[in-house]
């Protein structure tokens, strides 16, 4: 994978157990940020197994960071041998409006492509307009619903690599 660089601001893999606890602490903040309840999905058991979910074969989770400090993140998460499913796509509120979450996707989407996937899909609610924006931007059209019962509201989409 190769690592993007803006200034200090780099694009790296989750190295656990390591960065474990700083990204349980993002991934909890952008849930709230999200105001769904823990039993989003079996969010509360994602939470406690990210290292199970989000390391090879199954996934990966790419941080972005400065210094020590994590900014933001983006995951995938396999579903077969072609297809995997974009998650927790986060920039911390301070650093929005900077680029970071293009540059998160577009790391992302060259990992799936590294990684040999077909397609990308995603489920985002309502409340991610900006991100739903720059999916449409990056390529990704509409899609069916993948899982059942989404919040309502919940747009889904597609990319084709």
């Amino acid at each position: 994978m190769s690592i993007s660089q803006t200034g200090e601001v780099t694009i790296r893999p989750a190295c656990f157990p390591g960065d474990a606890a700083g990204l349980k602490e993002l991934v909890r903040e952008y849930f709230s940020w999200l105001e769904l309840p823990t039993t989003h999905r079996g969010f509360a058991e994602e939470l406690e197994n990210l290292e199970i979910h989000y390391t090879p074969p199954s996934g990966v989770f790419l941080l972005l960071v400065r210094g020590d400090g994590l900014l933001g993140c983006v995951a995938l998460l396999s579903h077969g041998k072609e297809v995997a499913e974009v998650k927790r796509l986060y920039v911390r509120q301070q650093y929005r409006g900077m680029m970071f979450g293009e540059s998160l996707m577009s790391a992302a989407i060259e990992e799936a492509r590294t990684r040999s996937f077909q397609e990308l899909i995603l489920g985002a609610i309502p409340k991610t307009t900006s991100a739903q924006a720059l999916y449409r931007k990056l390529g990704f059209t509409g899609a069916e619903p993948f899982y059942p019962d989404p919040p309502e509201g919940t747009s889904f989409y597609k990319l084709s690599l």
